[in-house]
């Protein structure tokens, strides 16, 4: 059975990720990152009490797909 990941281990799995960028993408991700915070969506989304979003970029939404262990 799926359990949604904590906020703790998905600030893990983003520092890991910052460590393996190159200083030119890591700047940009330090632009656009947020304190991930869970949204909810209508339609999709609701199992688990909504998704982990972690940057925005203009009026794209970069959010933690923890079901598939991915964006």
């Amino acid at each position: 059975m799926w359990t949604p990941i904590s906020l703790s281990e998905l600030e893990k799995w983003i520092l890991r990720g910052e460590s393996e960028l190159e200083v030119e993408l890591l700047n940009f991700w330090t632009l656009i990152k947020i304190k991930p915070q869970k949204w909810q969506e209508e339609k999709y989304g609701g199992e688990g009490g909504g998704f982990w979003v972690v940057a925005i970029f203009g009026t794209e939404v970069i959010y933690y797909n923890d079901i598939e262990e991915g964006v």
